[in-house]
C-alpha cells in the first residue's frame, strides 16, 4: 500500500482540526444558551477532525484499489490559475473606490466572459443578477455594510 494525495491532505485537516480544537477553550466556550468565543472554534475543529478522518478512511480504501500519489501542481492550466487570481487581487483593490456592486459586475462579468468564454448576453445577465442577489443578501438581509464607492457618494449629494 503506498500513501496517496487524500490521505495526505486529509492527514493535514485532522491535525488542523486538533490544534483548533485544543487551543478554543482558552478562549472560553460558554454554554449552549450563552457561548463564549471559544465555542464556534470548538465545533469547527471537531468538525475538522470527523470530516478529515472519513476522508482519510476513504482514500485509505481507494489506495488498496491502487490510487496512488499523483503530483498536485502537474497538468493544470496555469494561465487561467494566475487570471483568475489577478482578477481577485484587482476585485480587492477596486472593491472600496468602484463599490460591491460595481466591482462585482466586472469580476464575474470577467470571469464569465474571459476565463469560461461564455457569450456577452449570458455575461452581462448573470454579472448583474448575481452582484443585486449578492447585494441584497449582505446588505439588506444581513445588514452587513459594503462599500458604496464613488456611485455612493454622488447619490449621496
Amino acid at each position: 500500500m503506498r500513501i496517496n494525495n487524500d490521505q495526505v491532505s486529509s492527514l493535514l485537516g485532522v491535525t488542523v482540526g486538533a490544534a483548533v480544537s485544543l487551543h478554543a477553550p482558552s478562549y472560553g466556550l460558554g454554554s449552549f444558551t450563552s457561548p463564549g468565543t471559544g465555542f464556534m472554534p470548538l465545533l469547527i475543529g471537531m468538525a475538522m477532525i470527523i470530516f478529515g478522518s472519513i476522508g482519510f478512511f476513504h482514500a485509505t480504501v481507494q489506495s488498496f484499489k491502487g490510487v496512488s500519489w499523483n503530483p498536485v501542481l502537474k497538468g493544470k492550466r496555469w494561465p487561467r490559475v494566475a487570471t483568475a487570481l489577478l482578477l481577485l487581487l484587482g476585485y480587492a483593490l477596486l472593491l472600496k473606490p468602484l463599490g460591491f456592486i460595481l466591482t462585482t459586475v466586472f469580476l464575474v462579468g470577467f470571469l464569465l466572459r474571459f476565463l469560461e468564454g461564455q457569450r456577452w448576453p449570458v455575461v452581462i445577465s448573470v454579472a448583474v443578477v448575481s452582484a443585486l442577489f449578492a447585494y441584497a443578501v449582505f446588505e439588506i438581509w444581513l445588514e452587513a455594510q459594503l462599500p458604496t464607492g464613488f456611485l455612493g457618494d454622488l447619490i449621496e449629494l
